[in-house]
């Protein structure tokens, strides 16, 4: 067997390939004149699979894999968390981007890192919440609209559920229900002698 060269700075015993070791901020620099790039390339002994590259004539910086077999994965805690695949696929929590109702271009898993079910929320720039989607499928508006348009409430093209439509007013009581078993629309408060609307 060959015998193996290790590069130490710092230190007398490296533990890798290429090792260093500072007391305080270490820092290493990449350096490149105007219109040039500075690319650092990874290689598996056959082809440039990956690389971070700084770019200067477009002032970009770089991170992606280079070849046509390889997926992008960013990690905490050992864990892959967000996922970008060889074609383009954004997944967080999960890298299968199909599932029984179609193949997803951005797919979220709502499973926190504890193992317990997760919401995904939008909130603006107050932090207030304004539309949440639970782990269970339901879609929350606060305040919002339902519209193509921005600051419309017109929608151009037909709106289906497929399930039961429950409208209240925040107080935790459902006012009105489009109820998909029987097509009728139900009216619970704010209506005198009337109970229901039947379709025919």
């Amino acid at each position: 067997a060959g015998t193996r060269t290790v590069l130490g700075l710092g230190t007398t015993n490296p533990q890798y390939d290429f090792h260093l070791v500072k007391s305080d901020d270490l820092v290493i620099k990449m350096q490149t004149a105007e219109g040039f790039i500075a690319d650092l390339v990874y290689n598996d002994g056959t082809s440039d699979v990956a690389e971070l590259e700084a770019d200067t004539n477009f002032n970009t910086f770089e991170v992606g894999t280079v070849h046509a077999d390889w997926d992008l994965f960013f990690k905490t805690a050992g864990t892959g968390r967000m996922f970008i695949s060889r074609i383009g696929k954004v997944g967080i929590g999960t890298n299968v981007f199909s599932d029984e109702v179609g193949n997803g271009q951005f797919v979220v898993n709502q499973t926190n890192n504890f193992g317990t079910s997760g919401d995904i929320f939008s909130a603006s720039a107050a932090g207030v919440t304004k539309f949440r989607i639970t782990n269970g499928g339901n879609l929350i508006l606060n305040g919002g609209t339902i519209s193509d348009t921005v600051g419309a409430v017109d929608v151009s093209d037909d709106f289906s559920v497929t399930a039961s439509v429950l409208l209240g007013d925040g107080s935790g009581t459902d006012t009105i229900e489009f109820n998909k078993g029987s097509g009728d629309i139900l009216f619970t408060t704010g209506f005198d002698n009337c109970s229901s609307l039947a379709t025919n």
